[in-house]
């Protein structure tokens, strides 16, 4: 079964289209165990933190890939395998295995923020 999770920020002037669904889950609450082991579960719990606060405060952000380029924007949802990136009116669907980092974007300097 997959573990795959779904987030989403409410927003209102979202299109239809774009409204990620969460998937159903056929176990209960009390079921559901939580890993922090060496597996690998631990990164993705950093992962969330770090999303799930950029998407809260709907922080302007820059993702640049593995070739150099870069997008601005501010981050709607994201799961396992994958983010989606506002940018200019554009919802982008962006594969996490592209992205070499992403920080705060806080205008023509580029500079980081500690988040």
């Amino acid at each position: 079964m997959s573990r795959d999770r779904w987030v989403e920020v409410p927003q209102t002037n979202r299109s239809a289209k774009a409204r990620i669904q969460k998937p159903h889950s056929t176990q209960n609450a009390a079921q559901t165990h939580v890993s922090t082991g060496p597996a690998g579960n631990r990164t993705s719990y950093v992962q969330d933190a770090f999303y799930q606060h950029l998407m809260t405060e709907r922080s302007l952000v820059e993702v640049v890939f593995l070739d150099g380029m870069s997008l601005i924007g501010v981050i709607d949802g994201f799961d396992t395998y994958a983010i989606l990136l506002l940018s200019n009116g554009e919802e982008i669907l962006i594969f996490k295995s592209a992205i070499r980092y992403i920080h705060l974007y806080l205008g023509d300097g580029n500079e980081e923020q500690n988040v």
